[in-house]
């Protein structure tokens, strides 16, 4: 997960690209879907591979 310079989004960022819920990219992340960082007590970032390999993985679900 991220590497040094790498920027990381804001769940708010994944929920746009995502089209969904704020909410609904936290209980992804709480349910282990979507790998994130803490930023302090409240604040997640995402990984743009991290967010890449979720989307990857639902794409080969969903063609089964």
């Amino acid at each position: 997960m991220g590497e040094a310079g790498t920027i990381l989004h804001t769940t708010e960022e994944v929920a746009g690209i995502l089209q969904c819920s704020i909410w609904t990219v936290r209980r992804m992340v709480d349910a282990g879907e979507i790998k994130a960082l803490r930023v302090g007590k409240r604040s997640l970032r995402i990984d743009p591979a991290d967010l890449a390999d979720y989307i990857s993985n639902q794409k080969t679900k969903g063609a089964m």
